[in-house]
């Protein structure tokens, strides 16, 4: 027969292999972005805060600046200048506005800043860059300074941030359009200013790359001070707040201020998933020259290294996890995920740099997920089989306990202790000669539906129907210890039940009774037959015998017989008579049967003084003293009129006094028919 298991073991496999590459499509799609900015984000948080730069301030045109100062946006350009003034005789180094510069004012402002500008070349001033994709290609929009502001010397970078696809800002695009962030050219003209060297990535000058920003932490993560306080830093600051410091000066606002339709200029970053809220564009700037400054911004894999990290990982662990068990791959995906989030948490603290894990787990959970659902669908279906096959033929207990235990049989085939029960309709073949098709099938069902009934009751198993012919297992598919006093027991009631349907028919059947085999020993049970179309039976020679047993019954005109075997299991609950030695055919071997006569304790006094008589004569009859054993059966006749069985052994009795039987006998008699 055909292993189910190594099919089911081959759609397991089959189902990782399958939620595995569907999971590395996931890490390729927009969720798989989504999963990995999601995981990214809370390594920073996970992280923590790093202490606050020394060296660079952030000046904050806010809403305490707005009400000290009384004005509306635009301010005068000449207050910018005066800014400048005031910061770099206050000790900065280099000055970085967030501010666009990109319209004409009056000519005395715009000369006032652009005087400032002339005399402190350290000053960058913001220009935005954007591709705005149209059906008709992209259209670049470059905002730069108006001349009547900037020199030509004057130093511009881009304040347009990089937005992921989830509008989070997590990195800075270095270069664009041929110019450079603001905070590369503030962290450039610092750096120079201050003596310090920066190393840029290698791939910095050839372009269009981004720089992952390694986030301070959030807020307070730098020095900051309002507009207002900045131009009277004597004032309102500590004294040298501003000495050796970069500072980046922009709105910071949270609150929507009338800047003239500008709305505040804030964008989520990883520390907004802790509750940090927006952030000013401004800091972003900022973080994003501290990393620069301190060369620690984060390293990545390249997305061809990413892609090859999932496809390693959609590989190799489909076969693994499918070969095991449920909870030892769930074991292995458990310590995959730990393992490799402690991971990318350490390398974030100690090398700056980020393991992209979503890429390797998710075609690693698709797996599981597959296997688990594989298996899930499989121990369903198996109990739906279980079902099918078993409702039928199996109280609705054992069918239950089938279902939640269905380790406990082989569908394949085991030895098993069992009792095995035939029951056959005397008088049905002559009965099937004088009927319709009809009322022979009416008849059939009333006594076979019946006395089945009585099988499913006591937790047995019917095995098959055959004509007018029924067999009955108990021992398996489960174990029973109690297998023979069960089967015993309803072929107790089956006698009762049958001869209760005869007595109540007034029509057709009304003459029909039961003749019933039943036998105990070792046999196999399992599937027999291919396919779709099976039986779970038992075979064996013990099995055999029981049928033997039952067409026995025509010879003694007894109604149940039982093997040897079933008479020890049995004897503590039931009254039997050791009927016969026998050798059935096609057998070698000699079989002593019995009859099952009733429940323990339940024959009369004068039946058990004839069964008491009938035990000796057997023995005198084994032993060959004819006048002896004569004399105990003529008393068990006496006690018992009419037992054909006791009468069969006068007629034996009589027979060999005249003939004796062979030297050998044994006593045992020759059965020559089925």
């Amino acid at each position: 027969m055909v292993d189910r298991s190594l099919g089911k073991n081959r759609y397991i496999v089959l189902a990782a292999v399958a939620a595995s590459f569907l999971g590395f499509l996931i890490t390729i799609s927009p969720l798989g972005k989504a999963l990995d900015h999601l995981f990214y984000d809370y390594l920073f948080i996970l992280r923590g805060s790093k202490p606050a730069p020394s060296n660079i301030v952030v000046i904050g045109i806010d809403e305490p600046s707005f009400a000290e100062m009384g004005r509306q946006w635009p301010w005068p350009r000449s207050t910018h200048a005066q800014l400048i003034e005031k910061l770099f005789a206050a000790g900065a180094k280099t000055v970085a506005f967030d501010v666009l510069f990109s319209e004409q004012s009056t000519p005395e402002e715009d000369q006032a800043l652009r005087e400032a500008l002339e005399q402190h070349p350290q000053v960058v001033l913001g220009a935005q860059y954007d591709v705005l994709a149209t059906q008709y290609g992209d259209v670049v929009s470059l905002i730069l300074p108006t001349e009547q502001v900037a020199p030509e010397f004057a130093e511009v970078g881009l304040v347009t941030m990089a937005v992921d696809s989830d509008g989070f800002v997590r990195r800075v695009a270095l270069v664009e359009g041929g110019y450079e962030a603001l905070s590369v050219k503030a962290a450039q003209i610092y750096a120079r200013e201050t003596g310090r060297r920066i190393k840029l990535p290698e791939w910095y000058w050839e372009g269009a790359h981004k720089l992952s920003i390694n986030f301070v932490g959030p807020p307070p993560a730098f020095r900051t001070a309002s507009y207002y306080q900045a131009l009277e830093p004597d004032k309102f600051l500590p004294p040298d707040f501003f000495e050796n410091a970069l500072v980046f000066v922009g709105l910071n606002v949270k609150h929507q201020v009338n800047v003239q339709a500008v709305g505040p200029d804030t964008l989520p970053y990883p520390y907004t998933r802790a509750g940090a809220g927006y952030t000013a564009g401004v800091m972003l700037h900022a973080h994003a020259a501290n990393s620069i400054l301190e060369n620690n911004f984060i390293k990545e894999l390249s997305p061809t290294m990413k892609l090859a990290f999932s496809a390693a990982a959609a590989i190799a662990f489909p076969f693994a996890l499918a070969l095991t068990s449920t909870w030892a791959a769930a074991a292995v995906v458990l310590i995959v995920i730990v393992g490799m989030t402690v991971d990318a948490y350490v390398l974030l603290l100690r090398s700056n740099y980020y393991l992209p894990v979503t890429h390797f787990i998710i075609p690693i959970l698709c797996s599981y997920v597959a296997i688990l659902a594989s298996r899930l669908w499989i121990t369903w279906n198996d109990k739906q089989f279980i079902r099918r096959a078993f409702a039928t033929y199996l109280s609705p207990k054992l069918v239950a306990e089938l279902i939640d235990r269905p380790d406990s049989f082989k569908l394949g085939g085991e030895g098993v202790e069992a009792t095995v029960l035939f029951l056959d309709l005397e008088g049905f073949t002559a009965l099937s000669e004088k009927l319709e098709a009809e009322q022979l099938i009416d008849v059939i069902n009333s006594y076979l539906g019946s006395l089945s009934e009585i099988v499913i009751e006591n937790d047995g198993m019917i095995d098959k129907f055959i004509g007018d012919s029924l067999m009955a297992v108990w021992g398996a598919p489960f174990k029973d210890v109690h297998h023979a006093e069960r089967a015993c027991e309803a072929a107790l009631q089956m006698k009762q039940r049958a001869e209760h349907l005869a007595r109540s028919k007034t029509g057709p059947g009304k003459d029909l009774r039961v003749r019933i085999g039943i036998n105990s020993g070792g046999m196999v049970a399992g599937n027999v037959g291919g396919g779709r179309a099976f039986n779970y039976t038992v075979l064996g020679n013990q099995v055999n015998l029981a049928s033997r047993l039952e067409g026995a019954n025509k010879l003694y005109k007894s109604t149940i017989l039982v093997g040897e075997e079933t008479a020890k299991l049995a004897q503590r609950k039931f009254e039997l008579r050791e009927l016969d030695r026998v050798r059935v055919l096609g057998k070698s071997e000699s079989t002593i049967v019995f009859e099952l006569l009733a429940a323990k304790g339940q024959i009369s006094a004068s039946e058990r003084d004839a069964l008491h008589a009938f035990e000796h004569g057997r023995r005198e009859y084994e032993a060959g003293e004819w006048d002896e054993a004569i004399k105990y059966f003529e008393r068990a006749q006496t006690l018992t009129p009419g037992d054909h069985a006791t009468e069969l052994y006068l007629t034996r009795c009589r027979l060999f006094k005249k003939e004796p039987p062979p030297s050998g006998w044994g006593g045992v008699f020759e059965l020559t028919e089925k």
